[in-house]
């Protein structure tokens, strides 16, 4: 019936409109890298490149613990109460 016929121009139509589009996005592809444009690095030149002691960097810190930080407390408050400055 016509429903085969219907679909084979559906299909044309949309392989030459598909083509179309493609054409007109290869207008606005941007031309090829010239040599010399694009430097690849691998990791390691970049990261032997950036100093770990940059003012941009710093390591994480890990969290202190509460046994410590109360021991810490308690001095600081044993001293602040005899007199001595604190930090």
């Amino acid at each position: 019936g016509d429903g085969v016929d219907r679909r084979n121009a559906h299909h044309e139509r949309s392989a030459r409109e598909r083509s179309e589009r493609e054409a007109g996005m290869r207008a606005f592809e941007p031309p090829p890298d010239e040599e010399g444009a694009v430097e690849h690095l691998s990791a390691s030149v970049v990261l032997a490149a950036v100093e770990e002691s940059g003012p941009n960097y710093l390591l994480p810190k890990a969290p202190e613990p509460v046994k410590s930080r109360r021991k810490r407390l308690m001095v600081d408050e044993a001293a602040r109460q005899a007199g001595h400055a604190s930090r």
